[in-house]
């Protein structure tokens, strides 16, 4: 395919992290520059909030950063269901402060409040459907899913909303749930 020559003013510091990264990949920084718009021109077609799919990004990176996997969700709430009560108890206060730990890491790039909330959500639990909403007096947290459908899984998504709002300075947090669906209701 041919090349368009356009200018585009970069930063400085964007191109010495651009030719880090081209080095230690082998490829030339023409090479990756081409690979990292493609990919992401591929992905902003499909999204509406640009903002939000960068942030998202930011955070992925950050999970994996501090030793986060993508484990199926179904495979962990299985490893957690063979636990004894304590063992259990312990891996959900573990993922819980892992959760907080996100939260403080995100506000240190500059995102806060309720948008932080809806895109760590939005970023690990990305299997769901989640909506957050205003309710004047209160927020509400919707997450649905089929994968929803036993007690340690709903428990595990229960230990990340709380990490994620006790961390954010969420009062009156409260949890409904039913196979399917997580209802959290709190106050910023």
């Amino acid at each position: 395919m041919p090349r368009a020559k356009k200018l585009i003013p970069v930063s400085e510091d964007i191109i010495d992290e651009l030719m880090k990264i081209a080095k230690r990949s082998g490829l030339s920084v023409t090479e990756l520059v081409d690979i990292i718009l493609r990919n992401t021109v591929k992905v902003l077609h499909s999204r509406d909030d640009i903002d939000g799919f960068l942030i998202e990004s930011l955070v992925r990176s950050d999970l994996a950063r501090m030793g986060g996997v993508t484990i199926p969700l179904n495979v962990l709430s299985l490893g957690l269901s063979k636990l004894n009560d304590d063992e259990r108890e312990n891996a959900l206060k573990t993922l819980e402060s892992f959760a907080s730990l996100v939260v403080r890491m995100a506000i240190a790039r500059g995102i806060n409040g309720l948008n932080l909330v809806k895109l760590l959500l939005r970023a690990w639990l990305s299997q769901f459907n989640i909506e957050v909403l205003d309710r004047e007096d209160y927020y509400q947290i919707l997450v649905s899913g089929f994968q929803l459908a036993d007690d340690t899984t709903i428990q595990l998504v229960i230990s990340i909303i709380n990490g994620i709002l006790k961390e954010v300075k969420a009062k009156d947090i409260s949890f409904e749930h039913s196979p399917g669906l997580i209802i959290t209701k709190f106050k910023l």
